[in-house]
């Protein structure tokens, strides 16, 4: 079956969309990783690409890290056994293609004393942008939010009266319960009574009735507003910009919980991982947090210890 790459690859974001519930970033991502891949082709149809084919393309990738890397050789593997499927090629010349492999390594995460310093100074201002702000940040480190959850969530989602947990629609899909601290429900609630203000008054009231807790003018605010406006407080805090994005705080959610006896699974839940292997990037707080208590507690732990020296 002959079929142009563009069709194909239309045909391949819908499945991806429909039947494995692929987010709009990793539709995005995918859809430009592939259209590099067609410009390397060229005039080679699709049906004639050959490992010939796949060794030259992977050399002109060297230069990128693992990460992006693997992403690549994802969207490419999944693209030609969607083909394969569909009989649409007879052979996958990405086929058996293997992951790079990457080291593991978080960034670092702000402390309890810096994203607890960071939340007084985003209370603080009492202005409708500053009120946005504090609530969003508040949600962030409460619930270990990804951003983009964060500002595609729907007002109604919020919970009602006395309620403390509500269910929210994570990466793919996924359904999973996350849990508001008495402070995050304290920063909603002021924000709650000025959003009306970015919601276009003077417009249509069509155009009034924005279904998200965070509405810009766009349809919700952007991550790269919410990144920027965070590095803005942070440097007027007085901390290192550096150490905050939204991102960030979601890995000192989990940071933090981790340092204070939460275990792996619960972790997962919480954080929305499918598998526990990506949970499991936090243990080394956890065995931070052994070694510390074993220095505290062991009748020995007070001495200083020797250095251990190979004699070989």
């Amino acid at each position: 079956m002959v079929i142009s790459p563009r069709l194909a690859l239309e045909q391949f974001l819908e499945m991806m969309s429909s039947e494995r519930g692929a987010s709009s970033q990793t539709l995005s991502a995918y859809k430009g990783d592939l259209l590099t891949w067609f410009a390397f082709l060229g005039d080679t149809p699709l049906e004639q690409v050959t490992l010939e084919h796949r060794t030259a393309y992977l050399k002109t990738l060297q230069h990128l890290n693992a990460r992006t890397l693997n992403r690549r050789l994802s969207a490419l593997r999944q693209f030609h056994c969607f083909l394969l499927q569909e009989g649409i090629l007879q052979v996958d010349p990405w086929e058996g293609t293997r992951s790079v492999r990457m080291l593991t390594k978080l960034p670092r995460s702000p402390s309890i004393e810096e994203v607890t310093h960071l939340l007084r100074s985003a209370s603080e201002d009492d202005s409708p942008t500053g009120r946005r702000l504090w609530a969003l940040l508040e949600l962030l480190y409460a619930t270990g939010m990804r951003i983009s959850e964060a500002i595609t969530l729907p007002l109604l989602s919020l919970p009602q009266g006395d309620a403390f947990s509500f269910l929210i629609f994570g990466k793919g899909g996924h359904e999973r319960f996350v849990f508001l601290t008495p402070q995050a429900i304290e920063a909603l609630i002021a924000y709650l009574k000025i959003r009306s203000h970015f919601c276009q008054p003077s417009a249509p009231p069509s155009a009034r009735e924005n279904p998200y807790l965070f509405p810009s003018r766009g349809k919700h605010l952007t991550r790269q507003g919410v990144g920027q406006a965070l590095k803005n407080l942070a440097l007027t805090s007085g901390l290192n910009p550096e150490f905050f994005s939204p991102h960030g705080l979601r890995h000192a959610f989990a940071t933090h919980l981790m340092s204070r006896g939460v275990d792996l699974i619960t972790l997962k839940q919480l954080l929305g991982h499918r598998d526990i292997s990506t949970t499991q990037i936090y243990t080394h707080v956890e065995t931070q947090r052994w070694s510390e208590l074993l220095a505290t507690h062991h009748p020995l732990g007070e001495k200083e210890l020797p250095l251990l020296k190979n004699n070989d």
